[in-house]
């Protein structure tokens, strides 16, 4: 063999001893047997430990460093990252990119402004990749690959359910701790992220405020489940309400617009025979609700009560009084980042269910809180 050939065989030698070394550090540190602040062995101590040059050494620190598990302090030697990454920095894994317009739901730009913004109660950043959804030919797909395989997060939430990365290397990886926003009956070992309908209690409300005839549009992609039309014309009738089929109507959130001649025929008529109520079921869908419901001149909640998704914090701009129902993404990153940090209680996956809340309760929980502060009756 040529010098040249020995010479490449040391260096991936030393690469590969380089990458031992800092998984077994970065192993301590993750198990909780080195703490932030703790210092780390001298050079010299881990040379002789290890049996490896003190090139090698450093070059092991320099990988730890970059990933954010142990910071470097001039003469006073290398010490556990006071925010390591796999306490302090998740991944939110998002199917397109902000701008996309019907790829892009009301939902991931709340999560995306949450994370942009900062939860001060957290002590945690994270880390945004796009366009996943694309494949191994996006750019953050590969980001988020060598992230993932680097140990530079400690935990990924999908925004969306990642069927189509059930393959993925970052999905595979069995030592990073996932969830997703999907049903609970596709997990594999991954966490699932599920919302408890916030029909029935809409329909509640709508029953003890005395509004009997009620019309729903719902998101497109429940027209085909047997089960959700049975269920919600179950809950109608189970409050005393009315839903006749014809005013139960789907609509596509990536084609908004399509919902505006469906709110004209709901209300077409005498006012006798209209709705008393509408369910809005998509956050995605009430600005073209709203806009319909105001070139038409309905007075809400005079003549229509309505009653609309919304994924919490809400949207500033409200032109009409609309009750708003929904979920509260700040908690839920709250509580998925929870999960990570805690970790599994049986070692199997877990379900982590996210239940409706009126948008006065939303208030209430945060109120006072400086931004994604505790929220009241947290510690």
């Amino acid at each position: 063999m040529t010098a040249t050939g020995h010479d490449n065989l040391d260096r991936a030698s030393r690469r590969g001893a380089s990458a031992r070394i800092a998984a077994e550090l970065r192993g301590r540190i993750r198990g909780g047997r080195m703490k932030p602040g703790e210092r780390l062995p001298s050079n010299t101590v881990m040379q002789a430990r290890y049996g490896v040059t003190g090139v090698t050494v450093c070059r092991a620190v320099r990988r730890l460093v970059r990933d954010g598990y142990v910071e470097s302090r001039h003469r006073s030697g290398v010490f556990v990252a006071a925010r390591p990454s796999h306490l302090c920095r998740f991944g939110l894994a998002f199917h397109s990119h902000p701008g996309t317009g019907g790829d892009w739901s009301r939902m991931e730009d709340v999560l995306h402004a949450e994370a942009v913004r900062g939860i001060a109660s957290l002590d945690c950043e994270f880390a945004r990749y796009y366009d996943v959804g694309a494949g191994a030919r996006a750019a953050d797909y590969q980001r988020l690959a060598a992230d993932a395989a680097n140990a530079c997060i400690g935990g990924l939430l999908f925004t969306t359910d990642p069927w189509q990365l059930w393959d993925a290397p970052f999905v595979r990886q069995p030592d990073l701790r996932k969830a997703g926003i999907m049903s609970a009956g596709r997990r594999g070992d991954m966490d699932a992220v599920v919302f408890h309908s916030f029909y029935g209690p809409a329909m509640e409300w709508l029953a003890a405020h005395g509004r009997r005839r009620v019309a729903a549009i719902c998101a497109s992609t429940l027209s085909g489940s047997r089960d959700f039309v049975a269920g919600i014309h179950g809950q109608a009738e189970q409050c005393g309400l009315v839903l006749p089929p014809h005013w139960l109507q789907f609509a596509d959130f990536s084609h908004p617009a399509a919902v505006r001649p469906l709110v004209r025929l709901l209300l077409a008529g005498p006012a006798s025979g209209r709705p008393q109520a509408l369910l809005v079921g998509d956050d995605n869908l009430t600005p073209d609700v709203e806009l319909v419901l105001l070139e038409l001149g309905i007075r809400v909640p005079k003549e229509l009560e309505v009653v609309a998704h919304c994924n919490f914090p809400p949207p500033a701009l409200q032109r009409l009084p609309m009750r708003r129902i929904g979920y509260d993404l700040r908690q839920l990153l709250c509580d998925v980042v929870a999960q990570f940090r805690n970790g599994r209680r049986n070692g199997h996956p877990e379900v982590i269910t996210v239940p409706p809340l009126w948008e006065d309760e939303f208030a209430e929980r945060w109120a006072g809180a400086v931004h994604g502060g505790p929220p009241n009756g947290k510690p």
